[in-house]
């Protein structure tokens, strides 16, 4: 598929208001070191959107969130207190916005990484409503079309319509169409008991004490899962409160192809084929592809699967894999039986300048802050052994005495030197966006570094 697709505006709107009527002020309360709900959410959508992607929209005359806006340079738009779904669309029409991310500020522990997953879904789906399904109250988010929220359904616009801005979309499956994606952890936990949105002074104190227990604000799912599992109790005093639900038909898809993704495990293999094989999995959920992805140190089973795909460099299929079915990508391995080879790297048997076409680049690629000057230096070094990269930080160092030095995919311990060991796609790319020059193995982020214009080296990891 083509790597440069069109690109669709897409903005994440926060709605907010003081005058909320079972707990006022909720918003701006200080939560936690003299923050409030609305610093934790605006940090944690400023990991998948650049901060000009980024608006707040408030009733108008709401003098304090005003205010917040300003101290905070965060966009604002003022609009209807109760017709919400108004606010939304002249929102939308003022910046011109394809896309909506809608967020609330009733939720201080949305997941980064579903959030991300949301806006890379966005860029080739044909649905009108994306969301995720079984996940705990206040963590998720949903994006939606602008066009669909401006779309009256056939019924017309009820006053329940204009307080829940998508809730007339769900109502009328028939006049729109929904797609629920899987979340990306697997659990036998009763998320039922997990309330992690903000509506009464029970809930206030409840998130307040769970967040304690992490004392930054980069938690997510899995996190919050571990925790429940261990200490239940911190979750049980705001059990009672009301949540407010309305009825939603059940959403009926056409039953869809199966397809197994298997990736090089990341310890020995580095995160490279892990994200692109991600973006590939997005791209076929987003066509309503039922996909399940594990590394290829998992137990395999191909029989249930219409089409299986390995990307894993010179790995062979097990023995007893339907041969006939299995696509492998940049694999130098013999032929097993019927298996198809397909190369989205530069390789001997793909002209260098067509490669593009088959280039997998995540939509944060293509929503990067403007930098004006770039310095320092970018590794990424995520499946380099231990005892290499002694001698890789040391070569940056001696010959790049003078610029910052960054790594990626590894927690180093040196003060002359900034890591990360996990960063989300957008923080990864503004990075290499800020970076003079950019030092990896061949893959995946070496051409996503010539695209962005790095000045590139690479060294061999085999």
């Amino acid at each position: 598929m083509s790597g440069i697709p069109l690109t669709p505006n897409v903005f994440a709107f926060i709605q907010a208001r003081t005058t909320s009527t079972r707990l006022p002020n909720k918003v701006l309360r200080s939560f936690v070191n003299e923050k409030s709900i609305l610093h934790l959410i605006i940090e944690r959508v400023q990991r998948v959107l650049p901060k000009k992607k980024i608006a707040l929209l408030v009733p108008k005359g709401d003098l304090p969130l005003l205010q917040f806006a300003k101290q905070n340079q965060i966009f604002v738009f003022e609009g209807s207190e109760h017709n919400v779904r108004e606010r939304f669309i002249q929102a939308a029409e003022y910046w011109n916005v394809d896309w909506i991310l809608r967020l609330t500020g009733d939720n201080p522990f949305i997941d980064i990484e579903h959030l991300q997953y949301l806006i890379e879904t966005i860029r080739f789906t044909k649905f009108d409503l994306l969301s995720f399904e079984n996940l705990p109250i206040g963590m998720g988010g949903e994006t939606f079309r602008v066009s669909a929220i401006k779309k009256n359904p056939s019924n017309g616009i009820l006053p329940e319509h204009e307080e829940h801005v998508s809730l007339h979309i769900k109502q009328y499956p028939n006049e729109f169409s929904i797609l629920k994606l899987k979340p990306l952890f697997q659990t036998s936990l009763d998320l039922s008991k997990i309330r992690l949105t903000i509506d009464e002074e029970k809930d206030f104190l409840t998130c307040k004490e769970i967040y304690e227990q992490f004392q930054e604000n980069n938690f997510g799912v899995n996190d919050i899962l571990a925790l429940y599992e261990k200490k239940p109790t911190l979750f049980k005093k705001n059990q009672n409160v009301q949540q407010v639900y309305f009825t939603i038909p059940k959403t009926e898809h056409k039953k869809s192809k199966k397809i197994l993704i298997v990736y090089a495990p990341i310890q020995t293999h580095g995160t490279g084929h892990f994200r692109r094989m991600r973006l590939l999995k997005i791209y076929l959920e987003s066509l309503n592809f039922h996909v399940d992805m594990y590394d290829l140190s998992s137990n395999l089973n191909d029989c249930e699967y219409d089409l299986c795909i390995l990307d894993a460099r010179d790995a062979q299929l097990p023995l007893q894999a339907n041969f006939d079915k299995w696509i492998k990508i940049d694999n130098f391995s013999p032929p097993q039986g019927k298996e198809t080879y397909f190369y989205a790297l530069p390789h001997t048997n793909l002209k260098f300048q067509n490669y593009e076409k088959y280039f997998l680049v995540p939509l944060s690629y293509f929503l990067q802050e403007e930098v004006p000057v770039r310095k320092g230096v970018l590794v990424y070094a995520s499946g380099v052994k231990d005892e290499s990269m002694g001698y890789l930080i040391d070569w940056v160092i001696e010959n790049f005495p003078n610029e910052k030095i960054c790594i990626v995919g590894k927690k180093i311990l040196k003060t002359s030197v900034l890591s990360f060991e996990n960063l989300t796609y957008f923080s990864y790319y503004n990075l290499m966006l800020e970076s003079e020059y950019f030092l990896s193995y061949f893959g995946q982020s070496l051409l996503e570094a010539l695209h962005l214009g790095c000045k590139c080296m690479s060294f061999s990891i085999s």
